[in-house]
């Protein structure tokens, strides 16, 4: 759970150890947002 999900979005949030996982759509699709994020796509 993101208890600051107003100041950080939940696809934002990645584990200490750098490893994607725990999206309630499941990681491939959070993997997908922050692609599409870091592409520039806003």
């Amino acid at each position: 759970m993101n208890p600051i999900v107003y100041l950080i979005p939940c696809h934002c949030v990645i584990a200490k150890s750098g490893e994607i996982h725990r999206y309630r759509w499941g990681t491939a699709r959070k993997k997908a947002i922050i692609g599409w994020e870091a592409a520039g796509a806003r």
